[in-house]
């Protein structure tokens, strides 16, 4: 077995270290807790695992660091001999300086994530499978070095959407970048839960190559009438028709006339034909990506593309190009110089836009003071979706504004603050949620004409227990559920129970003004259970 020369540790340096060491060292003392500790728990069970992993790979490593709050482990120093079945000498290793496992943290149970990360990593070519020997041959490298790998997947238990992101980047010959987003994605087991049926809505997938040194390779390689940009169009157009045309004659049916290529099959020949001449005349990047609009997203019936790959084209609109479709839709930089000039000018429409790039920095740096600044104006003013971006991007660093804003947001009916105002609820004191409450809430008056029926009562206690349609607010919740419930409503017995279930936990400070609050809600009730006479009104007697 090889062994790596930093392990190898001679008996005279061994002997020597341990003269080395202070005679009264006294030892640590390690306390039960410290033997159950989360980290300590990890630990030894990745462990167990690096144990099993060496009866099929031989591995070492010089430390394992875990953080279970995080669900973060790091392993440094790494050499792996794979030992492949072509590698009769031994001689294929892989090392790495740096990887990082990242799980799902602890305190977000809502979503499952997968990070590896590997930074500064090398592999010998003799780990690279035969097939790949003229590809080796070309490059004449001797050792690929990697300098930076990512795997990342996200899955979202709520909405089941995910993320997928894969990056690798080999030093001189070049750069792979795969994403893909699903708007849902999960398995149908109803017909067979031993072979499920997966269920995949995408929204966007893209694969980036960036040149790093492997095109001016594979130049000298490459037909003339492909790498001259006068005459590889025709070549290209030559060579995607008769691709695509075999393709769509082996999946026809027997006896039947293999369909013609389709709009979308020739849509995608057509950009790759542009793409292919902008690459040669600047030899950067390839990406093929799908061609969905930016809020669409589509069902993928991978099992009916078998036999209708003319589906499969219709259905993601694939194009090549030579940017992805993220920086040709960039703002433009004139737009971007007005909102640095503090929006003047910009419509209502345009500052949204902005703001909403500078806070995500999707489309434009990002740029958080600034962007503040562009949307703030428009959610004083009631714009949902301006409140709504104001919320996000302040929930992890002031959480009693995200909430403020989110109640703006949650009043304007925009969808998704409901769900904000509920996580940030999680972070907040009571007290502080009762009193961000009140604040926007501003001494708003109370709508008589929704007193003329138990289906508008119901109505107001529902919305102001959701926050949808109208500012979040638990006393005028109870207030108008009281009077509902006084009439016999069902449904508002059930907001009453609900009020009571999110105070009942409440810290001593929330509980104490919470009796206020409550008590105003029963004051103001039974006036208007007496003065507007809703007994008679709502035939209740």
């Amino acid at each position: 077995m090889p062994i790596a020369p930093r392990f190898r540790l001679t008996a005279a340096a061994t002997a020597t270290a341990l003269a080395a060491l202070p005679a009264s060292a006294p030892a640590a003392e390690t306390g039960w807790l410290d033997l159950i500790s989360p980290d300590r728990l990890v630990t030894q069970l990745l462990q167990t695992g690096i144990l099993m992993a060496r009866t099929q790979v031989d591995l070492q490593y010089s430390d394992l660091t875990v953080n279970a709050l995080s669900g973060t482990a790091t392993m440094t120093d790494i050499s792996i001999w794979p030992l492949p079945d072509w590698d009769e000498n031994g001689d294929c290793v892989i090392e790495i300086e740096r990887l990082t496992l990242q799980g799902t943290p602890l305190d977000d149970p809502s979503t499952m994530k997968l990070r590896l990360q590997v930074t500064g990593g090398g592999v010998d070519p003799t780990c690279l499978p035969p097939d790949a020997a003229p590809i080796v041959q070309m490059t004449g490298q001797d050792w690929f070095d990697l300098p930076r790998l990512t795997l990342d997947v996200s899955y979202d238990v709520p909405s089941a959407g995910a993320d997928l992101h894969l990056y690798a980047d080999v030093s001189g010959v070049a750069a792979v970048d795969l994403s893909a987003e699903f708007t849902y994605l999960w398995f149908d087991g109803r017909g067979d839960m031993d072979n499920p049926d997966p269920v995949i809505f995408l929204s966007h997938a893209a694969l980036t190559v960036e040149n790093g040194g492997l095109w001016d390779l594979l130049r000298n390689f490459t037909p003339p009438p492909l790498s001259d940009p006068a005459s590889a169009p025709g070549m290209i157009d030559a060579i995607l028709r008769d691709g695509l045309g075999q393709m769509n004659a082996e999946a026809a049916p027997e006896g039947q006339s293999p369909a013609a290529l389709n709009a979308a099959q020739l849509a995608f020949i057509e950009s790759a034909k542009t793409a292919w001449t902008g690459f040669l005349e600047n030899p950067q990047r390839l990406v093929l990506e799908t061609g969905l609009d930016k809020d669409e997203d589509v069902f993928l019936d991978v099992i009916y593309y078998e036999d209708d790959p003319t589906a499969l084209f219709d259905d993601l609109r694939p194009r090549l190009a030579t940017a992805p479709a993220t920086i040709r839709s960039v703002l433009p930089v004139a737009l971007v110089q007005r909102a640095i000039g503090q929006g003047d000018g910009l419509s209502p429409g345009d500052r949204l836009t902005v703001g909403t790039a500078l806070l995500t920095g999707d489309g434009a740096p990002r740029n958080t003071a600034l962007g503040l600044d562009l949307l703030t104006p428009l959610a004083e003013g009631g714009d949902g979706d301006a409140a709504l971006e104001l919320a996000r991007a302040l929930e992890d660093t002031a959480p009693g504004d995200a909430y403020r804003w989110a109640l703006v947001a949650g009043a304007a009916d925009t969808y998704g603050a409901a769900a904000l105002l509920d996580r940030l609820e999680g972070t907040l004191s009571f007290a502080d949620v009762l009193n961000l409450q009140i604040e926007v809430l501003n001494d708003a008056e109370h709508p008589i004409g929704a007193l003329s029926s138990l289906a508008t009562i119901r109505a107001q206690a529902t919305q102001r227990l959701s926050g949808m349609g109208q500012s979040r607010a638990y006393g005028v919740a109870a207030m108008w559920a009281g009077i509902g419930a006084a009439a016999g409503d069902a449904e508002c017995k059930v907001i009453l129970d609900e009020i009571a279930a999110r105070t009942r936990h409440a810290e001593e400070d929330g509980r104490a003004l919470w009796q206020t609050v409550e008590a105003d809600a029963q004051k103001l009730a039974t006036e208007a259970w007496l003065n507007a006479d809703l007994p008679t009104r709502l035939g209740a007697n």
